[in-house]
């Protein structure tokens, strides 16, 4: 199962939900808690790294935020939502 999987990779017991998370904060906007606005890129060279989501931290590149990260969301109302929608 999804889980087992996760937790024999991770080495810890958890569930991603990014897509539900995003999902979430699109609807009900008030879930978000905290969010930044910094620039990100994805990585197209590395040969370790293709595909890494690469966030400007701390400005170094002077760039123009490009993204909303959010930081923390109101995991009670989250939860509720993931219950209705499974039902």
């Amino acid at each position: 199962n999804t889980l087992g999987f996760i937790e024999q990779f991770m080495g810890q017991k958890m569930l991603f939900g990014a897509d539900f998370v995003a999902m979430a904060a699109a609807v009900e906007p008030q879930t978000i808690l905290h969010a930044e606005e910094r620039f990100v890129e994805v990585e197209l060279q590395g040969a370790k790294t293709r595909g890494q989501t690469v966030v400007d931290w701390y400005n170094h590149l002077k760039k123009t935020p490009n993204a909303e990260l959010v930081e923390s969301m109101d995991t009670g109302r989250l939860w509720e939502l993931m219950q209705m929608a499974l039902r």
